[in-house]
């Protein structure tokens, strides 16, 4: 019913807040029991932490296709693709998951990395450090690119990380 519903807000840095039908906040208390509180949160502890623990796996979609490669001699991932491409999402162990960081991986256990002029490419011998922020639309995400900037679609195909603001950036399903 309305009176207990709520909705889930992204507060970024991979922590959500629950906001009720009433306009309160679902905070953890001490006890592991949530409680509402009328305040606006400023707590760290009233933030909650996202954690894919079902999803080792993703696939990413987007208006234009799946995220896939270029072409077989080619490691740029373009969006544009009728068939999808696996990709294993892993959780930094260092910490880190508190910023909503993850790494993205290809299946041959090659991490996702940005080339000079922004485009996305399957590459990385190490990992670098990428971030996936839910979005109010159903079961979407933007991406968060190392250098700070959301990646942006193209209906040619292309995938940058350009967009200073996740409202301009592309929502994938995953």
């Amino acid at each position: 019913s309305i009176e207990t519903s709520f909705q889930i807000q992204s507060a970024g840095h991979g922590r959500i807040k629950f906001r009720t039908s009433n306009e309160k906040f679902l905070v953890p208390h001490a006890t592991g029991h949530l409680r509402v509180v009328n305040e606006q949160i400023s707590s760290n502890d009233a933030y909650f932490s996202i954690k894919f623990i079902n999803r080792p796996f993703c696939i990413f979609k987007c208006d234009f296709g799946h995220i896939g490669y270029r072409n077989k001699q080619s490691r740029i991932l373009e969006c544009n693709k009728a068939l999808s491409t696996l990709f294993s999402l892993e959780e930094p162990h260092d910490g880190t998951h508190s910023e909503g960081i993850i790494y993205l991986k290809g299946s041959d256990g090659v991490y996702w990395e940005i080339l000079n002029d922004l485009s996305i490419c399957v590459n990385g011998c190490e990992p670098s450090k990428f971030a996936l922020e839910l979005c109010p639309s159903h079961s979407r995400v933007v991406i968060k690119a190392p250098n700070g900037m959301y990646l942006r679609a193209e209906q040619n195909g292309s995938i940058q990380a350009t967009c200073q603001n996740s409202r301009q950036a592309t929502q994938w399903e995953f």
